[in-house]
């Protein structure tokens, strides 16, 4: 994840990707074919409605992304704040 100038690094396993998970979400998803055997193919269109944000965890390892005070992040003033100040360089492995 970039901010700015600085990419920010799971503390756990290094990787700069993250995942917002949300728990009472309404989620729907266009189909666009059914096969034989009844699979189903989607068109990649997808609507997300409602639902809070239960935590934000790394995309690799499923580690959660923790405040200073070891507490999970549930806002995206949080999660703003945890990159900032766990920022790193840029960085050949993360480009």
């Amino acid at each position: 994840m970039r901010v700015g100038n600085y990419w920010f690094k799971c503390p756990s396993c290094q990787h700069t990707q993250m995942e917002e998970v949300s728990v009472g979400v309404t989620v729907t998803s266009q189909i666009g074919d059914v096969g034989d055997f009844g699979d189903l193919m989607y068109t990649g269109f997808q609507t997300n409605d409602n639902g809070d944000i239960d935590h934000y965890q790394c995309a690799t390892c499923g580690g959660h992304i923790l405040d200073d005070h070891g507490n999970e992040i549930i806002d995206e003033e949080g999660l703003l704040e945890v990159v900032y100040y766990n920022k790193t360089n840029f960085s050949e492995e993360v480009m």
